[in-house]
């Protein structure tokens, strides 16, 4: 598991809830990556990991980076990353794997994507932070190749993402719902969302990091359209599925494989997958494919980002007022 010398070099943040996952995900790449140092906020099983491979410990996501820069910077967690951890990592042309939100805000989101100049100076090409498994990274929805064009307009777009918690969190979830949605529709207008709870948890949360249960929401576009999403933390089955019906075209993405249909029935182009790939298989996957560097960044990338994190802003106090909210106003205020 701690790969050859060739492989590209990875440093490990991680904390207790993601070692398992994190241990799991290293073990299928195998010696496509090469671990170099692990770091934690407070963890004494990840110490122990450490140990077992021989590599060095940190309690300190900017000693790690500076002492052991590396191609991949996988993060487990967010704790312990202060807000000028990522642009440094970026700045040193590091890949940042992140499998939670690395913002819980747009204004936390724009501040790890700040660009800076690497402190020796050098003039190297920049990383970028990565959020995985993202589901417009998947298999799927890389195949479907943009059919924007054969869907028409007026379109109204369903997307459903749950799982176990094991699986990721409800807050990613959330979050890379609406980056797959925004893919195909305006910024909303407004937002009608209602959150099911887990029973005994405390209701709607103020922040998006401790989001648990089952939310369904309703979008209304500035035009005509709309859009609902379902997210769960919750569920027995990984399950992710975007649906975009056009007025020219339908639409259906799975993780998987695709299929777009024209109204009268015709099947225009399809990728059929025999069984949906496990939670692991996609890191694992969109992994692979950031080593082979066969996915650039998608166009506008971080602006969709924004968006999606002030629709999930507007989810949640819609769910805690009862009213539809603005992802727009959420934007305004935060300056963006």
């Amino acid at each position: 598991m701690t790969g050859d010398v060739t492989a590209p070099e990875v440093t490990v943040w991680v904390d207790d809830d993601r070692l398992k996952t994190v241990q799991a995900l290293l073990d299928m790449m195998g010696a496509s990556v090469r671990p170099i140092a692990f770091g934690s906020p407070k963890s004494h099983a990840a110490s122990e990991w450490a140990q077992q491979l021989d590599v060095p410990m940190f309690d300190d996501l900017r000693q790690m980076l500076v002492e052991r820069p590396s191609a991949f910077v996988l993060l487990g967690t967010v704790q312990g990353v202060s807000p000028e951890d990522l642009p440094m990592a970026v700045a040193q042309g590091s890949k940042v794997i992140a499998i939670e939100p690395v913002g819980a805000t747009v204004a936390e989101h724009v501040q790890a994507y700040k660009m800076v100049k690497p402190a020796d100076g050098s003039t190297r090409p920049p990383g970028r932070i990565v959020h995985a498994p993202a589901f417009d990274r998947s298999a799927g929805f890389l195949a479907a190749a943009a059919p924007h064009e054969s869907l028409g307009d007026h379109r109204a777009v369903q997307m459903t993402h749950a799982g176990s918690a094991a699986s990721g969190s409800m807050f990613f979830r959330l979050f890379d719902a609406w980056i797959s949605v925004l893919d195909f529709i305006e910024l909303p207008e407004r937002i009608d969302a209602e959150l099911s709870p887990v029973k005994g948890s405390a209701g709607v949360p103020d922040d998006p990091r401790l989001l648990t249960g089952r939310l369904t929401a309703h979008a209304r576009l500035p035009g005509v359209g709309s859009a609902g999403v379902l997210v769960s933390d919750q569920a027995a089955e990984l399950t992710r599925r975007l649906t975009v019906v056009g007025d020219q075209a339908q639409l259906v993405i799975t993780a998987g494989g695709y299929q777009l249909t024209k109204t009268d029935g015709d099947v225009v182009d399809h990728l059929d997958a025999e069984r949906e790939p496990s939670y692991l298989e996609q890191l694992a996957a969109q992994w692979r494919r950031l080593i082979d560097q066969r996915t650039p960044p998608p166009e506008h990338r971080a602006t969709r980002e924004q968006h999606a994190l002030a629709c999930c802003h507007a989810c949640l106090l819609s769910a805690r007022t009862g009213e539809p909210e603005s992802p727009q106003r959420l934007m305004e205020i935060a300056r963006v």
